[in-house]
């Protein structure tokens, strides 16, 4: 690689060794006729021109030397680039991973797993998250708030790339762009992908300037002008200058590296004319004229012994080249090899690293090669030392002494050193260990389950295909266990979240140890598993291991202290009788799991094709849900609150109810949980309450002044909608007393996000309104948990008081429930009261309400006033 500076100083060098000749040989001429006059001018001619043709050659051999370790750090440079890029994709990748399998995390999760993923954070400006292509999480959010909301279809600069993306599938990288935190950068998309289609978008922002910083380019800079063009796949043909100013010369040195949808040119010039220094000027004119002393006491000598004379030329020649050579022999981590046979000669850090002398050879070095990179490192060096190559880069491992492998680059170039057309070769190599090991970590975080070890989602989806494949040529079944944990939200909501990772730790080596070696177990996310069950001879041996499953989680889970019990819910499906595709697959087998979770928990189902039917009327029952309050399809039943004392009327409990024009009268525990879980229990909890106000007011005159009325509370409520705001207005509206207003809360309510409840139940108790706790019992929480809130009531759940007269753990569970209430000042009330041998067992333990049919089952508000109204006081 040379240019028109090279050529000038070839020429010179060519003419100045022609001058050199001419003396030489006339020196010789007239030393043989003992004309030592003559011989010594012609000496001191010769010496000049040995000066000039010496600059010349030093110049030549500088700037090519130069060019050499400038051409090892580019390619250095360039390979940190594409490595540093390749592992944020990685990154990127295991964060996409991560969002499919947790399409509903919080942000301090979110937090959380980019604390641990990230290997170097300081790469990024940000990394943000877009659930349907809205920026909902950011990592950090210091500094970076104002990008939270960003809708990217209104982002003109990124948004056609970002369509392209989501075309293709494939990872984009846009920029150079200027950051809205100063400077240029650019920016990873990656697609987010789920069960459901198309999660969102991450974005990881990357500052030109840190991605290069870290990649070495600053000390780079130090000695040379960089520049660094790219050539993008979407715009052919037309360079983008990505960092430094275009060079005015021709690049002394150029590589090129890739990054997604495109590729790096990166070239860079010496800042200043590369020469040989004072010092050397000085070393080679001191040396001159001694040698030109020499040589004239030498050519005296050689009048009389001319074999004398040319064996001292062979020896300066000699040392001259022996230290030429010397020079070109320095940098870490390398070897040189003169010619076929010769030694190794390595570098210092090389010895270094083989734990071995600076002289090796080819057996010796054979010797560090474990078996199975020999001949790949073999075959290479013999090509290089017999010129078939020009030059070679390979990964391979050596092995120290000291018994350690190492992975490195070992990269080798061929060259020719004199006119003679004697070859070498000089080799690097470069430890890339714990770069590969980094590279090895990353891809198990793309393809498997950090917490427990299994397969992820996807990883598992490519295995399944592929012994789909093998099933089908061999005509062999193959089993999808989908397997869901009971109640798990529960623990996690009321027990916390790392009790809930040890549990899903557990979960999976419980199924684990249920099954055989060849079978495949994955945690595809949250409390989901599935697991492919190869080689099975029929259905029957399929539901014997999901039943293997089910018991293994008969007994308790002991987790830091709690004794937890819960099952799990299983739907098989078998290829290829009820599927052919893994989608089929999937599809069938959660169709079975729904069945199994809606006949009890705790068991498995085989699938089967009237599950179609239950499907089917559960998307229907989702579709005219969403149209029945716009209908009127929806009322208010009020189930009475009794004194147990007295049997008086001291409370009415707002019902839902739905009369569907389509399906006719949907229980509440089917409609119910489907408005939670698809979110409609928002603007349905909405409607609740302006009814029941409107309601209660209207029939207030009717009923004793004080006469509470109680409400039903979503989680979902409190997390989505402005809750506080919505109460306090409809009291105004409808001039209700805060003091006739209970709302009633579950365990779950509190436990989700305790802080944010708490205060709102202090807000609204400052007002007068009362909070009940539903269902307390069936829970993970304790009452003691629960005793700095502002609770008023206490409600025991119906399925502790229906067997309360036969059965004597219930009614010592009862009794010490009203006992911890009272102590805590409380209200209890117990529900499904419907006989009057359990009235009288909660009458001697000293409970203060009741509700149940043994008084009234839940009843419109004219039937209630018709009834209990005016006159009507007692029971």
């Amino acid at each position: 690689m040379y240019d028109i500076n090279d050529m000038v100083v070839s020429v010179i060098s060519l003419l100045a060794a022609c001058v050199v000749f001419i003396v030489v040989a006339a020196a010789w001429h007239f030393t043989t006729l003992r004309s030592f006059k003559w011989s010594a001018s012609a000496l001191v001619l010769a010496s000049v021109g040995s000066v000039v043709l010496t600059f010349g050659l030093l110049d030549r051999s500088l700037n090519a030397q130069l060019q050499r370790e400038a051409q090892l750090q580019l390619s250095e440079l360039a390979q940190r680039i594409e490595s540093t890029i390749s592992n944020r994709q990685v990154e990127a990748r295991a964060l996409v991973t991560y969002l499919a399998d947790n399409p509903n995390l919080t942000q301090n999760q979110y937090e959380h797993y980019l604390n641990r993923l990230l290997v170097n954070p300081e790469l990024y400006t940000n990394m943000a998250a877009a659930p349907d292509l809205r920026v909902e999480y950011i990592y950090p959010v210091a500094g970076n708030e104002p990008a939270l909301g960003l809708y990217y279809p209104n982002v003109p600069g990124q948004w056609p790339a970002i369509q392209n993306m989501l075309s293709t599938g494939d990872t984009i990288l846009i920029g150079p762009i200027n950051l809205a935190q100063g400077g240029q950068g650019f920016i990873i998309h990656e697609p987010v992908y789920n069960a459901g289609g198309l999660w969102g978008i991450i974005a990881g922002v990357l500052p030109l300037d840190r991605l290069l910083g870290f990649a070495g380019l600053t000390d780079l800079t130090r000695n040379y002008q960089v520049n660094i063009q790219a050539w993008l796949a979407s715009q052919p043909g037309i360079p983008i200058n990505v960092w430094g100013s275009p060079l005015e010369q021709a690049p002394w040195v150029k590589v090129s590296t890739r990054i997604p949808n495109g590729t790096w040119d990166i070239s860079l010039n010496p800042r200043s004319p590369v020469r040989i220094g004072i010092s050397t000027q000085i070393s080679v004119i001191v040396i001159a004229l001694l040698a030109t002393l020499l040589a004239i006491w030498v050519t005296y000598l050689m009048a009389r012994d001319r074999d004398q004379r040319e064996q001292a030329q062979i020896a300066v020649q000699t040392s001259t080249f022996m230290l030429d050579e010397a020079q070109r022999i320095g940098s870490m981590g390398s070897w040189i090899r003169s010619s076929s046979g010769t030694p190794f000669t390595l570098s210092p850090q090389l010895a270094e690293m083989l734990h071995t002398g600076t002289q090796v050879s080819l057996s010796d070095w054979m010797n560090v090669i474990p078996r199975k990179d020999i001949r790949l490192v073999s075959e290479a060096l013999h090509d290089i030392m017999t010129g078939r190559r020009n030059d070679f880069s390979i990964e391979h491992r050596i092995r120290t002494l000291d018994g350690k492998e190492r992975i490195v680059q070992h990269t080798a170039e061929h060259t020719v050193v004199n006119s003679r057309g004697d070859a070498q070769a000089i080799g690097t190599v470069i430890d890339i260990t714990v770069k590969k090991e980094t590279e090895q970590r990353l891809e198990r975080l793309a393809y498997f389950d950090m917490l427990t070890h299994t397969p992820n989602r996807y990883y598992f989806k490519s295995e399944v295909e592929r012994l789909l494949d093998e099933h089908r040529t061999r005509h062999q079944k193959l089993a999808l266990l989908h397997i869901d944990l009971d109640h798990f939200k529960v623990i996690n909501d009321s027990l916390g979240h790392l009790i809930g990772d040890d549990v899903l730790r557990i979960t999976s080596e419980r199924i684990q140890a249920a099954l055989q070696e060849r079978d495949i177990l994955s945690r595809t996310g949250g409390d989901e598993f599935m697991v492919a069950l190869t080689d099975i001879a029929d259905s029957d041996e399929a539901c014997m291991v999901a039943a293997r499953i089910v018991e293994k989680f008969h007994s308790p889970m002991s987790v830091q202290g709690h004794e937890i019990f819960n099952g799990v819910s299983i739907g098989i499906v078998i290829f290829p009788d009820q599927a052919s595709t893994y989608e089929e697959l999937y599809q069938r087998s959660d169709l079975a799991l729904y069945r199994s979770k809606s006949s009890g928990r705790g068991r498995y189902h085989l699938f089967s094709g009237d599950l179609h039917v239950d499907f089917q009327r559960r998307t229907n029952l989702e579709r005219a849900m969403r149209g029945a309050l716009s209908n009127n399809e929806f009322y208010l039943a009020y189930q009475p609150k009794v004194s147990v004392a007295d049997q008086r009327l001291v409370g009415i409990e707002a019902l839902l109810r739905w009369q569907s024009a389509e399906f006719g009268m949907v229980g509440p525990d089917e409609f119910i949980p489907l408005a939670e879980e698809t979110g409609f229990i928002v603007q349905l909890g909405l409607w609740v309450m302006n009814e029941a106000f409107r309601e209660f007011s209207e029939a207030r005159l009717h009923f004793d002044p004080d006469l509470r009325l109680s409400i039903n509370l979503s989680p979902r409520q409190i997390q989505h909608s402005d809750l506080e705001n919505d109460i306090r207005d409809a009291l105004m509206t409808y001039d209700v007393p805060g003091k006739n207003l209970e709302l009633e809360i579950t365990e779950t309510f509190i436990i989700r996000d305790r802080a944010q409840c708490e205060a709102f139940m202090r807000s609204m108790s400052r007002v007068g309104v009362g909070f009940s706790l539903d269902d307390f019992g069936t829970g993970y929480s304790n009452l003691a948990s629960l005793k700095n809130l502002p609770l008023t009531t206490l409600k025991i759940d119906k399925t502790f008081v229906s067997d309360i007269e036969l059965d004597q753990d219930d009614r010592t569970l009862v009794n010490t429930v009203i006992q911890l209430g009272h102590n805590l000042g409380l209200i209890v009330i117990a529900e499904g009261v419907e006989t009057s041998g359990q009235h009288s067992f909660l009458h001697q333990a000293g409970c203060d309400e009741y509700q149940g049919y043994l008084f009234s089952p839940a009843v419109r508000m004219a039937d209630l006033i018709e009834s209990y109204g005016k006159k009507v006081a007692h029971f």
